[in-house]
């Protein structure tokens, strides 16, 4: 067990811990990207300073809907990811994913507190549903490749 701590009843893998919320950063942050350059080719934003361009982006409630959608399933594939390559059978791993997220969450409800209060409480129980519903999906293939072997 080189990269695994043991805690009271599960192996808790550091490396897929941090490598999956570096993935979520990695889709997150291309995805956001896409959602902006894709934005902005469909709005005249000539003149208009980068801040003048992020306060009508943060209006945008079509960005803020495909941001979300992209933070949900990003966050259901690393649930997935760390409850596969961990050969979890229970969702403890995912949970501990779902908390770092609400955690970036909670951090984004400081940065954007005019958001929409439904957004805001997305930004904290988003994670914990997507995260378990990606560590079910792991669950559910690891049983049925058990059943196979």
């Amino acid at each position: 067990m080189p990269n695994q701590t043991q805690f009271t009843s599960f192996n808790f893998s550091i490396k897929w811990t941090l490598l999956s919320l570096l993935t979520y950063i990695v889709l997150t942050v291309i995805g956001g990207f896409l959602i902006s350059n894709n934005w902005m080719s469909q709005h005249d934003i000539s003149g208009l300073s980068p801040q003048n361009i992020g306060i009508l982006m943060e209006r945008d409630t079509r960005v803020a809907l495909y941001t979300s959608i992209l933070g949900f399933i990003s966050a259901i594939f690393c649930g997935w990811l760390v409850t596969h390559k961990t050969k979890g059978t229970s969702y403890k791993a995912a949970l501990i994913i779902a908390g770092c997220l609400a955690i970036f969450g909670t951090i984004g409800i400081i940065i954007h507190p005019d958001h929409v209060v439904l957004h805001q409480v997305g930004k904290i129980v988003g994670p914990l549903m997507a995260c378990s519903i990606g560590a079910w999906i792991a669950i559910l293939r690891q049983k049925s490749k058990n059943k196979l072997a």
